[in-house]
């Protein structure tokens, strides 16, 4: 009996509480109150550079993974008919990793959104014109004959 009243208090106490009509925000749709975190200036002094890095190393990610691993011959009998689509596999990768980071380290929307896309789109574009400028970095990266036809290739 004690505890049927102790539970009917409780809930009466709530049905005050949302009569009323406090300001309470739920956060992470987790149901319990509290405010979301605030992004101050100082984390976007530091978020914004690091998506724009995170933007750009994902394109540099799928890229290895396609000059390195689905390149290979072995890879490229196994895929087969599926040739004419591997020209997009390393945009692919890069996409599906850029979702990831971008979740996992909240970087969609606002200035850290904009960054993650500047740094994906600067390397995915221009990523020719950077081993123009820096073939021994990329050489390392890849392979000392893809970066001398690079070179070649957008020099002219």
């Amino acid at each position: 009996m004690a505890v049927r009243q102790q539970q009917q208090n409780q809930f009466s106490s709530r049905l005050g509480r949302v009569s009323s009509g406090g300001s309470r925000q739920v956060y992470g749709g987790s149901g319990y109150g509290g405010a979301a975190p605030e992004r101050t200036f100082a984390t976007e002094i530091v978020m914004v550079p690091l998506a724009m890095i995170f933007g750009a190393a994902t394109v540099m990610i799928g890229r290895l993974v396609e000059f390195h691993v689905l390149s290979k011959p072995s890879v490229a009998e196994m895929i087969g008919g599926m040739a004419d689509y591997m020209v997009w596999a390393d945009t692919v990768i890069a996409v599906i990793l850029a979702l990831v980071l971008g979740k996992l380290l909240k970087l969609w929307g606002g200035s850290r959104g904009k960054a993650l896309l500047a740094g994906f789109l600067t390397i995915w574009l221009f990523e020719g014109i950077f081993i123009v400028n820096f073939p021994d970095i990329f050489a390392k990266l890849y392979s000392l004959d893809y970066v001398a036809s690079v070179v070649v290739r957008v020099a002219l």
